[in-house]
């Protein structure tokens, strides 16, 4: 199968790395440019037949759509068109040019754009599984968790992957939109990445940070395929921020040992003939 080819046209460099480096995370063999501009767009075109292009509302609709019914009327007019915007998707008009059928808001969601990949062009993760994590290596992770909840006092941790679902999670977490949570702050580690990639240096931990009135939330990197995510509620006893991070990046490099550990025995264990 040949790979997916995808456009990204957008005039922020954050939504294009973070678009960039979450479909990579999901579809490795995919390629993909990006741009800035309408002109940028139309030299790409004059030698690219894309899959996909993933476009802002506001380029798009520059000139009158210009942008759209050069798109429906030239080459391109087969690829899938994905129209990102901020607010409503409801709200955008498209006149005199039909919606598109695919509208995905910003800021990104992992959860629809890996629901809109796997439509696209097949790509699916499915949780736990896409990393090997057996029921003896979950307990052990729970129990990791749990020591790092009594050392930071923390109200919730959660293991989650990059389309934010969460594998494992220890403490209260009532009233917590605990998946749309995880899904939105794992594209700040994807961005992440994208700043390690405009380094040429490889990521090894990245960390995000909010602090808030009432609560702090803490991000962290588990290898490349999982995060470490923790919700502590403000207190005159909260430990100090360098105290979490030293504690919570012990616990993210012991579950990364644990579940390196267990995808080895799970490939010796495979059949060989």
């Amino acid at each position: 199968m040949s790979p997916t080819e995808i456009l990204i046209i957008d005039h922020d460099d954050m939504v294009l790395g973070l678009l960039r480096g979450s479909i990579v995370a999901k579809d490795p063999g995919a390629i993909i440019d990006i741009v800035k501009s309408r002109a940028e767009a139309d030299l790409k075109f004059q030698s690219h037949l894309y899959h996909c292009i993933f476009c802002d509302y506001d380029i798009l609709s520059e000139n009158e759509f210009e942008l759209m019914s050069h798109i429906l009327a030239g080459p391109e007019k087969e690829a899938e068109v994905i129209v990102t915007c901020y607010g409503n998707p409801a709200d955008f008009n498209f006149d005199p040019y039909p919606a598109p059928k695919w509208v995905l808001s910003k800021p990104v969601d992992q959860r629809n754009l890996s629901n809109l990949l796997t439509q696209l062009v097949g790509v699916k993760t499915d949780g736990a599984s896409d990393v090997g994590i057996s029921e003896d290596t979950s307990k052990s992770i729970e129990k990791t968790l749990k020591e790092l909840q009594h050392n930071t006092n923390a109200r919730c941790i959660m293991v989650c992957n990059q389309d934010g679902r969460v594998i494992v999670q220890q403490g209260e977490t009532e009233n917590i939109a605990v998946d749309s949570l995880a899904s939105l702050v794992s594209g700040s580690i994807i961005s992440l990445e994208e700043v390690g990639r405009i380094f040429n240096d490889p990521t090894v931990i990245n960390l995000a940070f909010r602090e808030g009135a009432k609560v702090d939330l803490y991000v962290m990197n588990i290898g490349q395929r999982l995060m470490l995510i923790m919700i502590q509620d403000k207190s005159m006893i909260s430990p100090k921020i360098g105290t979490v991070w030293f504690y919570a990046r012990h616990a993210a490099i012991t579950i990364h040992q644990l579940i390196s550990e267990s995808t080895t025995m799970k490939k010796k264990l495979e059949p060989t003939g």
